[in-house]
């Protein structure tokens, strides 16, 4: 297993994940749902970020194939805030045959390393509470909320 940054070549097979991770989460909360377009306009906001020296793209990488990707990034907090810099982990997304082998804490891992060198403290994400598998991955990883968001079906 090879842990390493993305490249241009990797787009297809994290676009891939990211439909599968998607898809996964909409299992478990309808929200999630791909727009018709999604897989496209993702295409297009990886290679974003694989060039960004903001954000960190990594893949996980066996037998010649891409089965787990994360993406984080470092963000600025509003001027009303002393720290300033954050880091952001947005998806950590493993294919299924491959889950429960280490590749997500390997993972993660590699970008508190990345973090680190930035200068970065403190790393914030979002856990779909309604996912039984990424909530106990994270608290297992020392992350805990500070706040929730609450939503209301308003429908007519």
């Amino acid at each position: 297993m090879i842990i390493r940054k993305a490249k241009h070549g990797d787009v297809d097979a994290i676009c891939e994940l990211w439909c599968e991770f998607m898809d996964f989460h909409e299992k478990h909360e309808p929200f999630y749902k791909r727009a018709k377009n999604g897989a496209k306009i993702f295409h297009k906001f990886i290679k974003e970020k694989i060039r960004s020296r903001n954000a960190l793209v990594l893949v996980a990488v066996q037998d010649k194939e891409v089965c787990a990707y994360l993406l984080a990034s470092i963000d600025k907090r509003s001027p009303v805030f002393e720290m300033r810099r954050i880091g952001a982990i947005y998806d950590l997304a493993v294919t299924e045959s491959y889950r429960r082998k280490g590749i997500g804490e390997r993972l993660y891992k590699e970008s508190i390393r990345w973090f680190r060198k930035r200068k970065i403290d403190r790393v914030e994400l979002t856990v779909a509470t309604s996912n039984p598998l990424s909530t106990k991955f994270w608290k297992k990883h020392g992350f805990k909320p500070y706040y929730e968001r609450w939503f209301n079906n308003i429908k007519s």
